[in-house]
């Protein structure tokens, strides 16, 4: 299943890397480029995580993209 549509990276790729030695969300972001366009992916790249490693890690959430917000072009 594809976890990060932004850089196609597929939820086996994250287990990969996991199993290869990355155990931080960081870790596994940059191994596998998910989470570095929009970071809508980064939960669940942490919930894979954590099931990999058998913990539940605190989500780094500081390093999440804020929404930007755009005017709807319809609205009056």
């Amino acid at each position: 299943m594809i976890v990060c549509h932004c850089r196609a990276v597929s939820d086996r790729a994250i287990r990969a890397s996991i199993r290869d030695g990355a155990s931080t969300l960081e870790a596994v972001c940059t191994a596998t480029g998910a989470s570095g366009c929009c970071g809508g992916c980064e939960p669940m790249v942490s919930d894979i995580l954590d099931e990999e490693l058998g913990t539940k890690s605190i989500s780094s959430l500081g390093t999440c993209r804020p929404l930007r917000l755009v005017k709807d072009p319809r609205a009056a």
